[in-house]
């Protein structure tokens, strides 16, 4: 996770990287980290 100066209201933007990434999300303001909920494949299982 990257917090860097950007042109926005707060003056910083979040930024993520990788293969199972949080995102953020705006709530009311608040900026929060969702996780991504986990890919299942046909038999079930998490996805690889």
């Amino acid at each position: 996770m990257l917090i860097e100066l950007a042109a926005k209201e707060q003056g910083w933007a979040v930024r993520t990287a990788g293969r199972d990434r949080w995102q953020p999300v705006d709530f009311d303001g608040l900026i929060l980290s969702a996780r991504p909920k986990k890919q299942l494949n046909e038999n079930g299982h998490p996805a690889r």
